[in-house]
């Protein structure tokens, strides 16, 4: 993107960074605060309207190393893993498909930061497969589960809280101190610290989404049987001696309403035919 263009995302930018704070607040809070929870459908709704602007002007199209972007434009990566953080949350009601859409902005989240070889977990990309293999779950689990993953989740922890004191340390220093390079390496070091968090997330909304998933088909299994067990119970209730009875004292009835009706139309005509003017009747 020529500088031109770049101009042209700087309205979008400064709304980003609006939002960014909020987003931050909110996701890396132990505990967030009932406004924080209150502010975060608001926050999701902008968030999603900003990226849907910034997906039209193709961003990153065309780019094929992360030294071709500006720093600043850099820090907008980010909003596709806000977006996948928050909804994974449970501050929506729609749970399953809130879920659906924070693994597709994770995923996405990661794959740029992979295009960029920005950070390049190979185990998160395993969660970037187009068409996981049919023992992707048991992956997922072994991942998620085994003695060996959890001492490589122990490394890639260590790598992250390195990542995490360097750039502390970075932002304790005066902003006026910082030249380029530190400014850029403070923006990287903030996407890699999100890369960290949202293949981990990433990860467990997967285990999380299938869970769903089985919840949902058990429901929806057992909303059938409850019809069919309703219509069961009515069919019996039709077909039983008294509701036999009951039905044809109903036809009886009916045959009476028929026959009154009947009378009652010959009486009519009768009269009708005798109030005619005699000129007419002969």
């Amino acid at each position: 993107m020529n500088p031109e263009r770049w101009n042209v995302v700087s309205p979008l930018y400064n709304r980003f960074m609006k939002l960014s704070d909020r987003a931050e607040k909110l996701i890396e809070s132990p505990v967030p605060t009932d406004d924080m929870l209150k502010d975060c459908p608001s926050l999701v709704n902008k968030l999603e309207n900003l990226i849907v602007e910034v997906e039209k002007l193709d961003l990153y199209g065309g780019m094929e190393k992360v030294d071709d972007i500006p720093t600043k434009y850099l820090q907008m990566m980010r909003i596709s893993a806000f977006l996948g953080l928050l909804l994974a949350g449970d501050e929506f009601d729609s749970r399953i498909d809130c879920m659906g859409k924070a693994i597709l902005y994770m995923m996405q989240y990661l794959t740029v930061l992979k295009r960029f070889g920005i950070f390049n977990d190979p185990d998160a990309n395993r969660l970037l497969l187009d068409e996981p293999e049919e023992d992707y779950k048991d992956e997922l689990e072994k991942y998620l589960r085994s003695e060996f993953e959890e001492e490589k989740k122990d490394e890639r922890y260590k790598g992250h809280l390195m990542v995490m004191i360097r750039l502390e340390r970075m932002k304790a220093r005066d902003d006026s101190a910082h030249n380029e390079k530190a400014k850029r390496e403070i923006c990287l070091d903030k996407l890699r610290t999100y890369g960290f968090y949202t293949a981990q997330k990433l990860a467990h909304s997967m285990q999380n989404y299938s869970l769903l998933e089985i919840l949902k088909m058990y429901e929806l299994r057992q909303e059938i049987i409850d019809k069919h067990q309703d219509l069961i119970a009515a069919h019996c209730i039709s077909n039983s001696p008294e509701r036999g009875n009951d039905s044809e004292e109903q036809s009886k009835s009916s045959e009476k309403c028929r026959d009154e009706s009947s009378a009652e139309s010959v009486s009519s005509e009768a009269d009708a035919e005798a109030a005619k003017p005699k000129e007419l009747t002969e």
